[in-house]
């Protein structure tokens, strides 16, 4: 008798959660509401009403390379140390899952060197020394445009 009403109360648990609770939140809920049972009889009497947890959506390739479009050629060639600042800039963009929905996000920056600073092998007492070519006085001076 007490496991008939225990399962009516997990097939309303399931319904009203959209069927996303497995048997250890329904054991959690059924506990919030002061039924006294263990996440092992809950298991069984889940299985038994033949109830099945809903499962996320598998992550979906949303982009593809195999299209007739023009690709923008390779003028750097991973070859991305500059000595001044604006001369070459990159950039990338990816998007992130947010409470809002999916945020985008584009990182933009200059592949201006900040001195010649020693290897990170070095240790950690060493100090980077800033290059005042690359410096934001000099970035807003005007000097060469993207690619020149």
């Amino acid at each position: 008798m007490a496991n008939r009403r225990l399962s009516k109360e997990i097939r309303c648990i399931h319904h009203e959660m959209n069927g996303i609770y497995g048997h250890r939140r329904i054991k959690a809920e059924l506990a919030g509401m002061g039924h006294a049972c263990g996440r092992h009889l809950v298991a069984r009497l889940t299985r038994e009403a033949c109830l099945r947890v809903r499962s996320r959506k598998r992550w979906r390739l949303v982009s593809s390379s195999r299209h007739a479009l023009p690709i923008a050629s390779n003028h750097l060639n991973r070859q991305f140390a500059s000595d001044r600042a604006n001369r070459y800039w990159v950039s990338d963009m990816t998007y992130v899952r947010a409470a809002q929905g999916w945020l985008y996000l584009a990182a933009v920056t200059s592949c201006c060197r900040l001195g010649d600073a020693p290897s990170d092998a070095a240790g950690p007492g060493t100090r980077r020394i800033r290059d005042s070519r690359c410096s934001p006085t000099a970035a807003n001076r005007g000097t060469a445009a993207l690619g020149s």
